[in-house]
């Protein structure tokens, strides 16, 4: 009995802790880059899709 809730508390904090950790980040990510890129400013955005893939291009051919 001792051993199974053991394996429960481990599974309930350990593991879920984890996995509820690792998606509250995904989420946190997720709203920062929906802030940046959904503001309606369309040239800023392809400014910074053009200039990403150019510095892409150029590590590309460089290294």
């Amino acid at each position: 009995m001792t051993t199974s809730a053991f394996w429960s508390w481990f599974d309930w904090n350990g593991i879920d802790g984890i996995v509820d950790g690792t998606a509250r980040c995904v989420r946190a990510i997720g709203r920062r880059v929906t802030i940046v890129l959904q503001r309606g400013a369309i040239q800023q955005t392809i400014y910074y899709t053009v200039s990403f893939a150019a510095a892409l291009l150029v590590a590309y051919v460089w290294l």
